[in-house]
C-alpha cells in the first residue's frame, strides 16, 4: 500500500519534522510504501 505524508513544516530539525519521519519509518516497517512530500512554502 502506498502512503503520502504532507509535512508543511520549515523547520527541518523541529518536532513535526521528527514525527513526519516516525510515522514515515513505522509506514515501512509494516509493509507500505510511504513517500514525504514536503510543502514548505518560502523555504
Amino acid at each position: 500500500m502506498k502512503y503520502g505524508i504532507i509535512s508543511g513544516t520549515p523547520k527541518r530539525d523541529g518536532l513535526c519534522h521528527v514525527m513526519t519521519e516516525a510515522v514515515f519509518q513505522g509506514a515501512k516497517a509494516g509493509g507500505a510504501e510511504p513517500e514525504i512530500l514536503n510543502a514548505r512554502i518560502g523555504g
